[in-house]
């Protein structure tokens, strides 16, 4: 079965996939929630949940809480760190409006 993992972000710089879903299991540790939270847990911005990564290892993160609950983000991590070190609202690039959003968006 042809699975969906590509997808485009207006403004980010090249065409991207998803490496594969996060998940709640006692399965393989690099595909459970818990490698997204002990990897980025400090620096994550308390509102989002690493739910995948791309395959350049940017996190894709979903909200939790505020005005865009259930949106997802992918967060270049590496390009705009504020100067304590964290991470800002630039370092995210919006991709869905929610989950469901986010799984439309995918292409194979």
């Amino acid at each position: 079965m042809p699975t969906r993992s590509s997808f485009e972000i207006e403004g980010y710089f090249y065409e991207n996939t998803v490496a594969c879903l996060l998940g709640i299991h006692d399965g393989p540790f690099h595909t459970s929630l818990k490698l997204g939270q002990e990897r980025h847990g400090g620096f994550l911005l308390p509102r989002l949940l690493v739910i995948t990564y791309d395959h350049g290892g940017n996190p894709i993160c979903i909200a939790l809480t505020g005005e865009d609950r259930g949106s997802v983000y992918l967060w270049d991590f590496g390009l705009k760190i504020e100067a304590d070190g964290s991470p800002g609202e630039a370092d995210l690039y919006p991709m869905a409006s929610s989950f469901t959003g986010f799984g439309e968006m995918l292409s194979e």
